[in-house]
């Protein structure tokens, strides 16, 4: 039987929504992805859009300190998707931009914290987390499989309403 508490508190249901910022880093057709410190799993360098900052200076941050990767990152967003965390009640909402020519670095802000790895495309598509992350990866490998294409088939509909 519940509690006068949880009856006068009951948890939410609708989760607040985050926006945040997200980059795929390519540095000599590598995808350098970064490893989630409370889950272990591989994903791309990504985190919350600071107050007076769009998704592109975020990215380019989070980029920076979370994978010590630098270098021209997209205008706009190629692509977007949202997760939750296990246990938060959050969506988390992430603009996903591109480093094409990135340069890695080896001193950054998160270095002693966070595992950084550099895969191919293809194993990077096997090893990254979010599945709209995937979804997205395999379009740059099919882009760079048929180098005619034009760059608009980089973008992406919010893979998340799906």
């Amino acid at each position: 039987m519940p509690n006068i508490d949880q009856i006068a508190h009951p948890p939410r249901t609708s989760p607040l929504t985050v926006p945040q910022a997200g980059v795929i880093c390519l540095i000599e057709g590598s995808v350098v992805l970064v490893r989630c410190t409370r889950t272990g799993r591989w994903g791309l360098p990504k985190g919350t859009i600071e107050q007076g900052e769009g998704s592109r200076e975020t990215a380019a941050r989070e980029s920076f300190e979370e994978a010590g990767v630098m270098g021209a990152i997209s205008e706009t967003p190629i692509g977007h998707f949202s997760y939750e965390k296990e246990g938060i009640h959050k969506r988390y909402q992430v603009a996903v931009h591109l480093i094409e020519d990135g340069q890695l670095g080896n001193d950054y802000p998160e270095k002693e914290i966070r595992e950084r790895g550099t895969f191919n495309l293809r194993d990077a598509i096997a090893v990254v987390a979010q599945p709209e992350v995937r979804e997205m990866l395999s379009a740059l490998r099919h882009e760079s499989s048929c180098p005619g294409e034009s760059r608009p088939s980089l973008q992406f509909a919010d893979v998340a309403a799906r």
